[in-house]
């Protein structure tokens, strides 16, 4: 039942204060509503390590399970929480593609050319009055991830386009600020290292204990693994990281906000 996605998008929801400021300075532009996320900088294939950590990471291939595993900051409107939802539901697992090309380019008409599924996903977003979207990228090469922000708006695209490019630096001095704010105030829920579960739970306690000067003894016994189990986890991190060794890997986990810097 979309109930059910709605509770859990409001789950993956993080409450901040700053997204209504933001929002509130977004309508200056014409822009409606507003989601953000931290995704990767560029498509991760991880290899090298087990079958089941052998998967492609990307923005532009993002799927249900790994959409429900992220966190988001957006507009708190109601209609707009029920429709990001609608969009976990049924867009994500079936159509990549809709998030990010669809929401970035709502074009009206819809070309006849296009898939019955995309149209049924924009036409989801013209019964709630967005007409058009776009999308800002903002890379952190020093861990390679990027804030995504994608602006909806109620103007035609072509509308949209013709007020921000007259306001294109002040838009993004603005959005760049608020990225700043909103991955530091969250930046391990936000971290998709963590949250996509490429470095999975145990590993990044593993991680974590030695980052604080814990031995490999004393996290076996923290964590109720054997040595061995201590040793796999670095293992897999090691090819994931691509670390050379367990120096090179801890400091690639601090840079890389995988462990969490305010307990070091």
């Amino acid at each position: 039942m979309i109930v059910d996605y709605i509770e859990d998008y409001k789950k993956l929801r993080l409450p901040l204060v700053e997204s209504e400021e933001l929002q509130g300075l977004l309508s200056e532009f014409g822009i409606t509503h507003f989601i953000y996320t931290v995704h990767f900088l560029e498509k991760r294939l991880v290899s090298g390590a087990s079958r089941k950590q052998s998967k492609s990471f990307s923005y532009f291939d993002t799927t249900s399970n790994q959409a429900l595993k992220m966190y988001y900051i957006s507009s708190g409107n109601e209609v707009f929480t029920s429709l990001i939802a609608d969009i976990i539901r049924n867009c994500f697992s079936k159509n990549p593609e809709f998030l990010c090309s669809a929401l970035g380019d709502l074009y009206f008409p819809i070309e006849k050319d296009k898939p019955a599924r995309f149209v049924k996903a924009v036409q989801r977003f013209k019964d709630r009055d967005i007409n058009s979207a776009v999308y800002y990228q903002f890379p952190d090469p020093d861990n390679h991830c990027m804030g995504v922000f994608v602006l909806y708006s109620d103007s035609s695209s072509s509308g949209l386009y013709e007020q921000l490019a007259s306001q294109k630096e002040k838009l993004i001095l603005l959005l760049n600020k608020y990225h700043s704010l909103f991955y530091s105030a969250y930046s391990l829920k936000l971290n998709p290292w963590r949250n996509l579960n490429v470095i999975s739970p145990v590993c990044c306690k593993v991680l974590q204990l030695l980052s604080e000067g814990l031995t490999t003894a004393q996290v076996a016994e923290r964590l109720f693994l054997s040595r061995r189990g201590v040793d796999y986890h670095l293992d897999n991190a090691k090819v994931l990281l691509n670390a050379s060794n367990r120096s090179h890997l801890i400091a690639k986990a601090v840079a890389y906000g995988i462990v969490d810097r305010s307990k070091l």
